[in-house]
């Protein structure tokens, strides 16, 4: 399994990286939206887990956008400020869930191939 990491902070990076390692033969680290467009057709990620909030292109547009081109790929949105209207823009964006920077283990339920309901509520 692929995997790319897209948060501007690179502790949160590599918090990332060090809970879904076990996962995958690869991962892949941007820092910004805009960096995981140009790398997505490269890399061909399975997953992508994409932090809402950064500086250059927000991790909506870019999810958009990466759906757009690489539709194979599933994207998990990690962020602290979820809502209703974020959950809703997220569902539209083909985003599969949004998980709470708190309750980061529920990435590792998903990728495993739990569904979104068996991981408790990430669309709130």
């Amino acid at each position: 399994m692929n995997v790319m990491i897209v948060d501007d902070s690179a502790e949160m990076r590599e918090l990332l990286r060090d809970l879904i390692s076990p996962l995958t033969q690869s991962i892949v680290e941007c820092g910004n939206g805009l960096e995981c467009i140009a790398r997505s057709s490269e890399c061909q990620p399975d997953w992508i887990i994409m932090d809402l909030r950064m500086p250059r292109l927000d991790g909506l547009n870019a999810a958009r956008a990466v759906r757009a081109c690489w539709p194979a790929s599933k994207v998990l949105l990690v962020t602290h400020f979820n809502s209703p209207a974020i959950a809703a823009e997220a569902r539209e964006a083909g985003v599969i869930s949004c998980v709470s920077k708190d309750e980061l283990y529920q990435l590792v339920d998903l990728m495993k191939g739990a569904s979104p309901a068996a991981t408790g509520p990430t669309f709130e």
